[in-house]
């Protein structure tokens, strides 16, 4: 009897415990639209739980160390409307949500682009989200205080905005009050939430006394300067970009950031001479800036002593272009894919050089047969006309002059198909 007791006792206790976790506490609402009432009328915000109570694992961790913990309950509660939006997959949890609440939820992840469970979205009473988060670990104190930048951000905006209503404010103050209120703002929501407020910023500040005017109109050519490049539209990429550095004569910072933009545009179709032109001006406007570390990288794989080395053949990820002409016959380039009729690989000089002689060697002792079989040497002095001055011959081209030659630009080019990558070891100028 004593043992039929205490399992008896036991089986209460898990049953006990298992229905405690489904269930949602008093402090949660899971009427979204009833909860976005109630912040309005109460003058809060809301937190939004977008959780698989049944089957997802960080979800059930966030909920016990922290959503159902009395202390944030209690603490939150003070500026947040608690909102749970479950998405089952039991049948048992599913038969518990009317039609209506599984289309208004569903319908609450497309909007707000919910793509994983937990997230927990941080919200205005206008539905407008100021911050998006998930789990976070430490238990209930340390997810108040993850959620205290949020708040106070969105506090001091709404100061901002009640400044914003006052009367006799000047235009000048106007369009600082704005501009501090993005500023609070997380990147992801200032257009959704100040599209119009940038606009009017722009307007207040024609003259740019504020410097505000450039620095709105940077995100809006910058926004119209993505989208043309989505829409592979380069050439209205190249123009919006150039256009901002001539007339919003950006420095430091955002200098670098449209250099290496249109760096980006060159290299995507293989306009490696403009690429490096950029590229280099974005390092000299700002050494240490964001973009540098990336811009060095790139650079570090093309340019050798007095010029650079470019190829319509991409090279394996350890092969860099410049290895084919570095001095270093024991380094080499190799294609990642095979030679296709017309490939080429060029050694641009800046500036142009006199040479008397130029070899080229393909192939390698661990890559003997990836030689150019079928290809001829060209060179040009303008880097646009070009003449055959070379024929390939196991894998080796060399030719000399009498008299010194300009030379701008030295090519190897494939006039057929081959079934092999291509492996160029040294060009050697003399």
């Amino acid at each position: 009897m004593l043992k039929r007791t205490r399992l008896v006792a036991a089986f209460c206790i898990v049953l006990f415990s298992s229905a405690a976790s489904w269930a949602t506490s008093e402090a949660w609402m899971t009427d979204f639209d009833v909860a976005l009432a109630k912040a309005k009328k109460d003058k809060k915000f809301l937190l939004v739980n977008f959780t698989g109570k049944d089957w997802c694992p960080p979800c059930k961790m966030l909920e016990g160390e922290v959503f159902h913990q009395k202390e944030f309950q209690r603490e939150a509660g003070k500026h947040f409307v608690l909102v749970e939006l479950d998405f089952p997959r039991s049948q048992q949890q599913m038969a518990k949500q009317t039609q209506r609440e599984r289309a208004r939820n569903e319908g609450l992840t497309q909007k707000h682009g919910i793509q994983g469970f937990p997230t927990v979205l941080l919200m205005d009473s206008q539905e407008r989200p100021f911050g998006r988060t998930g789990y976070q670990p430490g238990g209930a104190q340390a997810y108040l205080k993850h959620l205290e930048p949020y708040l106070k951000n969105e506090v001091k905006k709404t100061e901002l905005k009640a400044h914003l209503q006052g009367e006799g404010i000047s235009d000048t103050e106007k369009a600082k009050l704005l501009d501090a209120m993005i500023d609070l703002t997380a990147p992801e929501y200032v257009e959704s939430h100040h599209l119009d407020d940038m606009k009017l910023i722009i307007e207040l500040d024609a003259g740019n006394a504020l410097g505000l005017k450039h620095k709105y109109l940077y995100s809006f050519r910058l926004r119209q300067a993505d989208e043309a490049f989505r829409n592979q539209q380069f050439d209205k990429v190249i123009d919006l970009l150039q256009g901002m550095i001539k007339e919003l004569n950006p420095e430091g910072q955002h200098l670098q950031e449209l250099h290496y933009y249109l760096g980006m545009v060159y290299e995507s179709f293989k306009d490696y001479s403009n690429m490096i032109t950029h590229l280099r001006a974005a390092i000299d406007a700002e050494p240490e800036g964001y973009y540098a570390r990336s811009v060095k990288q790139i650079l570090d794989m093309h340019l050798v002593e007095g010029g650079h080395v470019e190829s319509t053949l991409p090279p394996t990820w350890y092969d860099l272009f410049k290895k084919a002409a570095d001095g270093n016959s024991d380094s080499y380039f190799r294609s990642s894919r095979n030679l296709i009729a017309g490939d080429t690989l060029s050694l641009v000089l800046n500036p142009e050089r006199s040479v008397k002689q130029i070899s080229v060697t393909t192939g390698s002792p661990d890559f003997a047969q990836e030689v150019l079989h079928n290809g001829v040497l060209e060179t040009s002095a303008d880097g646009k006309i070009f003449k055959k001055i070379g024929q390939f011959k196991d894998g080796l081209a060399q030719i000399s002059w009498d008299t010194p030659e300009k030379i701008n630009v030295v090519r190897l080019r494939a006039t057929a198909d081959q079934s092999h990558p291509l492996v160029v070891r040294e060009i050697v100028l003399k």
